[in-house]
């Protein structure tokens, strides 16, 4: 898991260098940092195979990274990131006693959103592409039988489930809008739509559940 995260790092990266050392002079690399709040839920028409009779809610969490933002033309740019983003959502689950409880879905990932060709006008930024994600660990609420709730994160699955545990990648599509200050500074939003089941069902035969990541980020960058 440690390699694939590295290389695709190490992919977005060099694609911001080797636009950085192209023979167009006119070609600019800004690099940057970003961090804030994401607010993420689940959705999908198998989401009542997680939470009892389909009933959810969003989540807050949060994101940091780092990004590179190649110049190609004055009004057209690329964008290239790496994120570590907590996703989620609040489930309703049963335990032993068949009683319905609240439970916290909590998911965190490496992000990599490889290249988003950008729109830019005097600082404003309208940005889409496609993203690629990496699952770093995931937990869900169990509740005792003394009604005390913990985190449990046989979600994150191991070798010995054969099914019902977290996928490892997660991919999909992105979109937002950024405001780039004069002082380097700027603030984003951008919504994430997930194209990728979430959880592995290795033995069902009508395949994986239709169950994606799907919410939004806001938050502040510094570039130079």
């Amino acid at each position: 898991m440690k390699k694939v995260i590295i290389t695709l790092i190490c992919l977005v990266l060099a694609k911001a260098g080797q636009a950085q050392y192209t023979e167009n002079t006119n070609d600019q690399v800004s690099f940057g940092f970003r961090a804030g709040y994401t607010n993420f839920n689940i959705a999908g028409k198998d989401v009542a195979n997680l939470s009892d009779g389909g009933s959810h809610r969003s989540i807050a969490s949060f994101f940091a990274g780092i990004e590179a933002n190649t110049k190609i033309k004055p009004y057209f740019w690329l964008k290239h990131d790496v994120s570590v983003v907590g996703k989620g959502s609040v489930l309703q689950r049963l335990d032993d006693k068949d009683e319905v409880f609240e439970s916290k879905l909590r998911s965190l990932y490496v992000e990599i959103a490889p290249v988003s060709p950008t729109l830019h006008f005097k600082g404003i930024e309208l940005f889409a592409g496609p993203y690629v994600a990496v699952l770093l660990q995931a937990s869900v609420q169990e509740r005792a039988e003394d009604g005390r709730l913990y985190k449990s994160r046989l979600i994150y699955g191991d070798a010995k489930q054969d099914g019902g545990y977290m996928q490892k990648l997660d991919a999909g599509l992105l979109g937002g809008l950024s405001y780039r200050f004069w002082k380097g500074f700027s603030i984003e939003a951008r919504y994430m739509y997930g194209l990728t089941p979430i959880i592995e069902h290795s033995d069902r035969p009508d395949g994986q559940l239709k169950i994606f990541n799907r919410g939004f980020s806001a938050g502040i960058g510094y570039r130079w």
